[in-house]
């Protein structure tokens, strides 16, 4: 009962928040021809982006992306699948999702499966599916499926930069270097583990 009550009050404040964006976003467009007819057309390209950049930032609170699941003729069979992953993280019948998709065209040769979509009811679903998403390891069908959050195109170029950064560091220097997660995707960086390194050393020598 408590966990449906905090459900709904989440749901509640996600459609007030969702009726903010859509006036924005309203006073946004009413905006623009005035914008564009007194700014370069790159400003305007770069306020379109932008705009584009927050609703997809919003849209993917509600989205997760699942890979590795082995792709098949039937979307239905994605459906049914998606319920089983969902309900092996043991995370309550609460927990419901209402869309799941497959992202891009299927590879001629089907050895590679696409990307599956999928949105929940709310916010709330979708973190607890996230935080529990790495239990899928020890489950025997679905040890090789992988649940990550849906990033917008910004954020999937700067996890490309830091991932190809990443390994450059990791040629050039040949010491130990990782992404650090903390915060918004557009704060993480690459670090090196010197750090944890010194600190383990120093707590040794004592």
């Amino acid at each position: 009962m408590v966990q449906q009550k905090k459900a709904a009050r989440v749901a509640a404040l996600e459609k007030k928040f969702d009726e903010f964006v859509i006036r924005i976003e309203a006073a946004v467009t009413k905006a623009e021809p005035a914008v564009t007819k007194a700014a370069p057309v790159q400003h305007a390209s770069q306020v379109d982006i932008a705009i584009k950049e927050a609703i997809s930032a919003n849209d993917n609170r509600y989205h997760v992306v699942i890979s590795g699941l082995q792709e098949t003729e039937s979307p239905s069979l994605d459906i049914k699948h998606t319920k089983e992953i969902v309900s092996s993280l043991d995370i309550g019948d609460d927990v419901v999702f209402v869309d799941a998709y497959r992202l891009g065209k299927r590879a001629p040769d089907g050895n590679r499966p696409r990307l599956l979509k999928v949105r929940f009811a709310s916010s709330l679903h979708r973190s607890l599916v996230l935080r529990k998403a790495k239990s899928l390891k020890n489950s025997p069908k679905y040890s090789k499926v992988y649940i990550r959050p849906c990033h917008s195109p910004a954020e999937r170029k700067h996890i490309s930069e830091l991932y190809s950064a990443l390994h450059d560091l990791k040629q050039k220097t040949g010491k130990d270097h990782y992404i650090d997660r903390r915060g918004p995707v557009k704060e993480w960086s690459v670090k090196m583990r010197i750090e944890k390194e010194l600190s383990s050393a120093t707590v040794d020598s004592s």
